[in-house]
């Protein structure tokens, strides 16, 4: 039997399980992931993943805005 290689979605949903948010930012510096917004969109397909947008203030004094993806777990009726 071959060794499992986690996905991304994989991998994504591990961390979200663990910490209840991720960003695009997290997902690029911790997991390797670029694409984290393609990845929490076919998640959605099975468990609620709700997101916000968040404003801070970035180095230069201007305010950026983000989205922060909130895991709150699986939907109902779904295998």
């Amino acid at each position: 039997m071959k060794n499992y290689i986690p996905t991304h979605k994989d991998e994504v949903l591990f961390y979200l399980k663990k910490h209840k948010t991720i960003t695009a930012m997290e997902g690029f510096t911790k997991l390797f992931i670029v694409d984290l917004a393609g990845c929490i969109r076919d998640l959605r397909k099975i468990y609620n993943i709700t997101d916000v947008w968040v404003e801070r203030q970035n180095y230069y004094g201007r305010i950026t805005k983000y989205k922060k993806y909130i895991f709150k777990g699986k939907k109902q009726g779904v295998k």
